[in-house]
């Protein structure tokens, strides 16, 4: 295998050469291979509209030290990444099964996993709160084996070690590597001993204590000064700016007002006509 990964150099290849497994189980050499040889998707600069190509970014490698890592990923760049159709449905199933429909909630969250190929914390539901600890067990001792990836299933056979929580214990696979972390993350991480980290790209190092985009009423996840600089990345969420709503919120008050005082005239409209009618029965009875 390692004769046929390295053959040419590592850079003449018919073969799309995928590598997973724990970081703890990476043979040493893999490793370099893998920095040196396999350089990640890499751009100069996050506005470049097109990536480097492969000798350009060995290059840079060679002459500037550069060391690529995953900010220019397809995967990783968008804050809004589409979740997956199948993933959907399949979440979707879930819910609509009998006594589930409140699996992806708030009070559902039990534990997090990091994912194994993006490192970011993704939630682990499940509604048997009467067996919550041995369940968070049984799931721990299954993950140090075949360790959680995003958009796949948390359990990948029913076998016996997992036969009693097979069916109770979910990870959502819309979610995939490109999302940003999970609210419920949030909500449990003190009750959980987990790290704030990063709602971008799960990091836990250079959180920003001072981010401008929290000033003037703007509301977001914790970021790392990495992301609080790219210019692409967006904030979580907003609330009132300076007195104001934002503009979602406008629009949609405004369209609330529109019908509150279209509700206003047609009563008004209603109680002039009645009016109207009751005048009209005054004089007719008054003529006989």
């Amino acid at each position: 295998f390692r004769d046929r990964l390295t053959w040419g150099g590592g850079r003449q290849t018919n073969y799309l050469s995928e590598i997973r497994g724990s970081n703890n189980r990476t043979p040493g050499w893999l490793k370099s291979f893998v920095a040196q040889q396999m350089p990640l998707p890499w751009k100069r600069s996050a506005s470049d509209q097109h990536y480097l190509s492969f000798q350009e970014v060995r290059q840079l490698q060679i002459s500037s030290n550069v060391q690529t890592d995953e900010r220019y990923m397809p995967s990783a760049i968008s804050s809004t990444a589409k979740c997956s159709t199948q993933g959907q449905v399949i979440d979707m199933n879930i819910k609509d099964r009998d006594g589930m429909s409140q699996i992806w909630t708030l009070g559902s969250a039990i534990m997090y996993s990091k994912c194994d190929s993006c490192n970011k914390p993704r939630v682990i539901f499940s509604l048997d709160l009467a067996n919550k600890q041995q369940n968070i067990k049984t799931v721990e001792n299954y993950l140090n084996l075949l360790p959680l990836q995003c958009g796949m299933p948390l359990f990948a056979v029913n076998s016996d070690s997992v036969q009693d929580v097979f069916s109770s214990v979910f990870v959502r696979q819309s979610v995939n590597c490109g999302h940003e972390i999970q609210t419920q993350y949030y909500a449990n991480r003190i009750a959980w001993g987990a790290p704030e980290v990063c709602v971008h790209c799960g990091s836990h190092e250079n959180i920003s204590a001072d981010n401008p985009r929290t000033i003037a009423g703007q509301q977001v996840r914790p970021q790392c000064l990495e992301c609080v600089a790219t210019k692409d990345r967006v904030p979580f969420g907003k609330k009132k700016v300076n007195g104001r709503h934002s503009l979602v919120q406008q629009k949609s008050n405004t369209h609330k007002n529109k019908n509150r005082r279209g509700t206003k005239l047609l009563q008004t409209h209603q109680m002039q006509m009645s009016l109207a009618v009751k005048k009209a029965q005054i004089h007719y009875f008054k003529a006989l």
